[in-house]
């Protein structure tokens, strides 16, 4: 067996959160009280962050859901506080710059993150779809680096990916980090959603399915989650831990059934060079608590 055959089987970084069925983070109940200060503060931030333009408070409010009368008072408390800034001629608030780039430079998160593009964007070039980097955080999938592929046929991808966990190839690779057992914890009793005919949707289809990739070095995922869409991912792992994958995807006519396994040893190919060499995926692990230390 590969060192990265046998990594697929590894232990999965340390998580903090529990995971839903879709594959989201499931967040402590007081994350979801919207009449708690903090979590409208934080809804308020997100609604602006995501925003394609600067706000006014009752844009913000009505976006969030709340009392216009609080919501104006609550941006500007967070804007006196440095997590907003108010054009003061428009009256519309906008993300703190220090928001929009929390990291220092060097931080690991940025290291890995610049490493990424020099990854997908040479890989989508060579096989024309769409490229991903996804490092695993705590239960959650965040999505580092993405480039879009020739192909029009793509679901919406957001930083911290939410597609479902058993029909995804980034969320079949988190799955093959875990054993039987804590897949088992992490999707439920099951059955799974159905997305397609093609979805799995029992336990023990599902652990077939990932020990055959294991002994590939690579998962896939073909139409699992759209009709007429697939996706091949291979792990990234610093020494025993899995902390992330690779993946491309793309629709039928680019990137039909008989490519699948090409594409799939290309990327098993390119996750397995990044993870042996480069230093700056190992410094991530180590704030992931994924490195062994």
């Amino acid at each position: 067996m590969t060192r990265q055959a046998a990594s697929l089987t590894a232990k999965s970084p340390r998580q903090k959160h529990a995971i839903s069925g879709d594959g989201k983070a499931a967040h402590a109940p007081e994350d979801a009280a919207l009449d708690a200060p903090l979590a409208r503060a934080r809804k308020v931030l997100e609604v602006t962050f995501e925003a394609t333009r600067p706000l006014t408070a009752l844009e913000i409010a009505k976006r969030c859901d709340l009392d216009p009368s609080s919501s104006h008072r609550l941006v500007q408390n967070l804007a006196a506080c440095g997590f907003l800034i108010r054009d003061d001629e428009t009256k519309r608030y906008l993300p703190d710059p220090r928001m929009l780039f929390p990291f220092p430079i060097y931080h690991p998160w940025e290291l890995v993150r610049r490493d990424a593009s020099s990854l997908v964007m040479p890989l989508r070039d060579r096989l024309q779809l769409t490229t991903g980097l996804v490092i695993f955080y705590f239960g959650s999938r965040v999505l580092l680096e993405l480039a879009p592929g020739r192909d029009p046929l793509s679901p919406s991808y957001r930083t911290v990916l939410s597609s479902p966990l058993h029909a995804s190839g980034s969320g079949k690779v988190f799955l093959m980090t875990q054993s039987e057992a804590q897949r088992r914890k992490t999707l439920g009793p099951g059955p799974f959603e159905r997305f397609t005919p093609e979805t799995i949707v029992d336990h023990e289809t599902l652990t077939a399915d990932l020990a055959r990739s294991a002994k590939g070095g690579f998962v896939s995922a073909v139409d699992d989650y759209m009709s007429g869409f697939r996706v091949v991912a291979a792990p990234l792992s610093v020494d025993d831990s899995v902390i992330g994958c690779i993946f491309c995807s793309g629709g039928a006519v680019l990137f039909p059934d008989q490519k699948i396994d090409e594409v799939g040893e290309e990327v098993k190919r390119t996750a397995m060079l990044y993870s042996r060499a480069a230093p700056n995926l190992r410094i991530l692990a180590q704030l992931l608590g994924a490195d062994g230390s």
